[in-house]
């Protein structure tokens, strides 16, 4: 059985993102300090050795490593 990880690190890294390994059905980084993957993406042989693991999801980092910027509003208003 292969991974949502596994499937996808790959590709979705060629085309210039930086993904991490998340726990399996979760949201959750795998990996300590996901952080600075924000500003630098994971090394094409730590993507291989997380793609033994059994069974994890994946994550898109935001940021300069993967150019993606996202704005969260929040508000006090009652819908």
């Amino acid at each position: 059985m292969t991974s949502p990880f596994s499937n996808a690190a790959p590709s979705l890294h060629k085309a210039g993102y930086s993904v991490i390994p998340l726990v399996a059905n979760s949201k959750k980084a795998f990996v300590q300090d996901w952080s600075k993957y924000c500003k630098t993406r994971m090394s094409v042989g730590d993507i291989k050795s997380y793609m033994k693991e059994a069974n994890l999801n994946i994550g898109v980092t935001l940021g300069k490593a993967s150019g993606i910027v996202a704005i969260d509003f929040d508000d006090d208003l009652d819908g």
